[in-house]
């Protein structure tokens, strides 16, 4: 069922999980072919990019669907991008790299439908040292708006607990054993702050986690 346009005007926003991806190859460009969701002219792409590397290596350039997005959040090993891309129900990512090659890249992919402004209301951001099980990522949000959060790293094996989002994909990349995990909410009622967390299984290695709210 297409989503058409009941989702605009006063009607609350709406984050639908599309696509998780990963390239183990140490590369200088990656792209993936990713699910977008159903076509509409309000439509959004958020994607998160977990870089594999300890070489400080850097992105220089992202296209989600040929678009240029704006970067919202950089955390370390994740960024975290959003643009307008209202047709195809699939497209191209890219992630390009200046210096050194990167050991690995991952995307993870949510559409949104009806969002007003492609800043966020809030954001959260934070590194868990080894021996740190849990995140605090609450944010601030608004009644009909949507969060979205991430974690990359840890252990192969590693499990993760999400509260105040739901999750939506879990995986071991095959990238030094990096394990990601995405979720997201639609927020019925704001809440200043929103409670949201994540803890790991596993908190021998360093971890690195993300949340941002919208409406």
């Amino acid at each position: 069922m297409r989503l058409g346009t009941a989702v605009l005007g006063d009607k609350p926003a709406l984050i639908v999980w599309t696509h998780d991806a990963s390239d183990a190859v140490n590369r200088n460009n990656y792209s993936f072919t990713a699910g977008f969701g159903d076509e509409e002219p309000s439509r959004k792409i958020l994607v998160n990019v977990a870089t594999f590397s300890g070489l400080g290596t850097t992105i220089s350039g992202v296209t989600i669907g040929g678009v240029t997005p704006t970067l919202l959040i950089t955390q370390s090993l994740l960024r975290l991008y959003i643009a307008d891309v209202p047709a195809s129900t699939s497209g191209t990512v890219t992630v390009s790299y200046s210096g050194a090659q990167a050991n690995g890249c991952a995307i993870m992919v949510w559409a949104t439908y009806g969002q007003r402004s492609s800043t966020p209301i809030d954001t959260a951001q934070l590194t868990l040292p080894a021996l740190t099980a849990s995140a605090d990522l609450s944010v601030d949000t608004r009644s009909g708006g949507i969060v979205v959060a991430a974690i990359a790293g840890g252990a192969n094996g590693t499990s993760h607990t999400w509260t105040g989002v739901t999750e939506d994909t879990e995986t071991t990349s095959g990238i030094n054993n990096w394990v990601r995990s995405g979720a997201s909410a639609n927020v019925a009622s704001g809440q200043n702050p929103r409670t949201v967390g994540v803890s790991s299984s596993n908190a021998s290695l360093e971890r690195y986690a993300l949340a941002a709210s919208f409406r």
